[in-house]
């Protein structure tokens, strides 16, 4: 995979996000990143269209928010200079940078935490490695956890 951070972070987002606009917006920064995948794949890093590249950019954005963004411009400088600057960095700094600001904005582990080839979210402040697992969350109607 190139970009296998950000796509954890927006599956995990996918699959915890707590509106629907939220879980709709990180099915289309999956979409977009897959199309990235299949770019790559054909043709390699190179052949990715910026245009591309610059959807995950604005994706990203849309769902980290732009009071948020603006909140923490000093911490978020890298994806700041992303919105404005082109073209956009290599596929694996990007695919850092994204991840990174997703992390942040939605409380998942970093990006340097997450192993190759598992899902990783943070779900009431405890870390959950899921690798072929399933899920458990907590149902608030019932006070419990349920499978998912």
């Amino acid at each position: 995979m190139v970009v296998p951070r950000t796509i954890s972070a927006a599956d995990q987002l996918r699959r915890c996000a707590s509106t629907p606009d939220m879980r709709h917006l990180a099915g289309d920064l999956l979409l977009a990143l897959a199309a990235v995948e299949c770019h790559v794949s054909a043709g390699g890093p190179g052949r990715v269209p910026p245009s591309l590249l610059r959807d995950l950019v604005l994706i990203t954005a849309r769902l980290a928010g732009p009071t948020w963004l603006a909140a923490r411009a000093d911490r978020m400088a890298a994806f700041t200079e992303l919105q404005t600057s082109w073209p956009p960095p290599p596929v694996p700094e990007l695919d850092n940078i994204l991840a990174r600001v997703l992390s942040d904005r939605f409380g998942l582990l970093p990006p340097e935490q997450h192993d190759q080839g598992a899902m990783v979210s943070r779900v009431g402040g405890q870390a959950l490695r899921l690798a072929g697992l399933a899920l458990e969350s907590r149902d608030p109607e019932e006070g419990g956890y349920a499978r998912q």
